[in-house]
């Protein structure tokens, strides 16, 4: 039987695995600082060669190539693996236990840029196709690979790459791994991601900074930018953009239902945002229906005047902020983007530039548990974690390119974790754990051929 031969290959190459596997990491790849971009790159796709691999090829974009590969499956079933092998900047440096590009192995942990978001993650497939390769046989099912990398970066020319390669991307159903399993031990299984519009605030009110001693007579671009994003949102956490909550979808009952089965304790949330209170009155399954389905409007940076040691008694000419609108399903980013722009005017604001970053934003995407790709993925999942089934959630706080997966390509999609629980993503010293990259490879495997099978 493949499956067993699959599994017993992957048994003797757990060594051989890892180091593949550090190797990888040690290969810079940060988007946002044209880091690498290229030579990661060829070498993710140097290695689909070796391992036996079908079409490889580097496809270009307007941005960063896209790294596509493929292995025909002893049936006609196929299934595409998406992945991104771009990671986020590893700044500040001086915090990491190692260094990012290092891949340091220590107590079964690897230290490195991309451990858990996404290189260790999407590896597991790789590893899990080049099992059943090495043990003489196809995957149960034709396997393709579609690695971009820009998604650190808002993935800004995937749907385009989606609408140009849409022949070769249909497939009967897709899947993802990225980040880790939640603090009670138990990984997650996501149906759902919330969409992203990120915007760049900014105003001049001066040629040059003043001395503040002129602030009676003269406008202040950081209170002027500040009174500008006050204006958008209330202290009781409401956008207050007209027309912000147009259109959303409801969240439906079997929703909620799988809200209230996984039965998550609040204190799960507080351990995973590092000891970080819960807003007041939010608990239980309202907690999670409000994380999951009600879309946000964050400030997540403010630029302006002195900000070195000491004081400088500085009226600033310029202020800039960054913010991010995390989309919920029946949002439109550029619809967003007017009413925004349309708020800033009405409410005398007319002189704050607006811009995105990122591309033009994506909608939320959402995907149906029923799906065969989805339940056979939970199937693999639940028996690597001992018959412990996962958290599932039909939407997740994050953003990604779920839309571009529901409604371009209307493929039914699900996402699981294998990464550790304090995995530390997007933070220095991001780690992955051994055992979990193990497991990861084989759920795969045992995916695969459970995917095959589901009628």
């Amino acid at each position: 039987m493949s499956l067993r031969e699959a599994l017993r290959v992957a048994a003797e190459r757990e060594d051989a695995n890892v180091a593949d596997l550090q190797a990888f990491l040690r290969m810079p790849s940060v988007a946002a600082q044209n880091l690498g971009m290229q030579a990661c790159a060829e070498f993710l796709a140097e290695h689909f060669r070796a391992i036996g691999c079908d079409h490889v090829r580097l496809v270009p974009t307007a941005g960063f190539p896209v790294v596509c590969a493929e292995v025909r499956g002893e049936s006609d079933r196929s299934v595409l693996v998406y992945g991104h092998y771009d990671v986020q900047p590893p700044e500040p440096l001086e915090a990491w236990p190692h260094p990012p590009w290092s891949a340091h192995l220590e107590n079964g942990r690897i230290y490195a840029r991309g451990a858990v978001d996404d290189k260790g993650n999407f590896y597991c497939a790789v590893k899990a196709v080049e099992a059943y390769l090495q043990a003489g046989r196809r995957p149960p099912v034709t396997v393709k690979f579609w690695i971009e990398g820009e998604e650190e970066v808002g993935s800004p020319n995937l749907s385009q790459f989606a609408r140009d390669h849409y022949d070769w991307l249909k497939c009967d159903g897709m899947i993802l791994q990225d980040g880790g399993e939640a603090s009670d031990g138990r990984t997650e299984f996501n149906l759902g991601m919330k969409g992203l519009l990120y915007l760049e605030l900014s105003v001049r009110k001066n040629p040059r900074d003043l001395h503040s001693g002129k602030a009676p007579v003269v406008e202040n671009a950081a209170w002027r930018l500040i009174w500008a994003l006050a204006s958008m949102k209330g202290p009781d956490d409401r956008v207050l953009v007209d027309g912000f909550y147009d259109n959303i979808s409801p969240v439906t009952e079997a929703e909620m239902a799988c809200i209230r089965q996984n039965a998550i304790p609040d204190q799960v949330l507080v351990d995973e945002f590092g000891g970080a209170p819960l807003k007041q009155g939010l608990t239980g399954p309202e907690l999670f229906k409000t994380l999951y389905f009600e879309p946000t409007m964050t400030v997540c940076g403010f630029d302006s005047g002195y900000n070195g040691p000491g004081q400088k008694t500085v009226l600033p000419a310029t202020a800039k902020a960054k913010m991010d609108i995390r989309l919920v399903p029946g949002q439109d980013p550029q619809d967003l983007l007017a009413k925004v722009k349309r708020h800033l005017v009405a409410h005398g604001f007319a002189d704050i530039a607006v811009k995105t970053l990122g591309g033009a934003g994506l909608p939320a995407g959402r995907t149906a548990l029923e799906a065969p790709v989805a339940q056979a993925l939970l199937q693999a999942v639940t028996e690597e974690w001992h018959g412990r089934k996962p958290i599932i959630k039909p939407s997740v706080e994050g953003s990604g390119p779920g839309s571009i997966f529901s409604d371009i390509l209307q493929i039914p999609w699900a996402l699981t974790r294998f990464g550790p629980k304090e995995a530390l993503m997007h933070a220095p010293g991001e780690y992955t754990e051994v055992a979990g990259y193990l497991r990861g490879i084989r759920t795969i495997i045992k995916f695969l051929q459970y995917f095959q099978d589901w009628e």
